[in-house]
């Protein structure tokens, strides 16, 4: 290992070296904790947006099928084909059917589990008056006992608000550390 002294230089020049090399270290350690923090931030933005727009389709389901409930919007509808017969984790069995109907001259479709094997391929379909396409054949398995379709929790909005008080804490911990770490002059 070749060690070079550079004795041409002064100590105020060498002392200038030293606070150039201070200054870029603490423009990069600035440099680091800002794309530190605003990637976290631009993650959890993003999550937080997708959330609140599955969050929105949830309501706007929900809406849809208690328009269905509440009303007496039925209509009959025949099953097409063959059924297929799924057994679920808990030991439950559906019957997944397609089917169609016909409204106000349009021919509507769909597919739901069924709690009970179809006896017949007439069925009576409940729909929603402001958006036909959203239907279900009377009958149909509750999904709620099967799986769950609602959004999570907690939402990204808490879980990035966390996230940022973890990242300050380490940060000021970093700091902490570093400042103790400084040799006193």
């Amino acid at each position: 290992m070749d060690l070079k002294l550079n004795l041409d230089k002064s100590a105020d020049e060498l002392r200038s070296d030293e606070q150039t090399a201070a200054k870029k270290n603490r423009r990069n350690t600035v440099l680091l904790y800002c794309v530190g923090f605003l990637v976290p931030v631009i993650i959890v933005g993003a999550l937080a947006y997708y959330n609140r727009e599955q969050q929105a389709k949830y309501e706007m389901q929900q809406a849809s099928n208690d328009r269905m409930n509440t009303g007496d919007y039925t209509i009959p509808a025949v099953i097409e084909g063959d059924y297929d017969t799924y057994r679920w984790t808990n030991g439950k069995l559906t019957y997944r059917v397609n089917y169609h109907f016909t409204l106000d001259g349009k021919t509507y479709h769909g597919t739901n589990d069924m709690a009970r094997e179809p006896v017949s391929r007439n069925q009576v379909a409940l729909y929603d008056p402001e958006n036909p396409a959203n239907n279900r054949l009377r009958g149909m398995a509750d999904p709620e006992q099967f799986i769950q379709h609602k959004p999570t929790t907690q939402s990204w909005d808490e879980m990035g608000g966390k996230m940022i008080s973890g990242w300050i804490a380490m940060a000021l911990i970093g700091a902490i550390r570093r400042r103790r770490q400084k040799p006193a002059k």
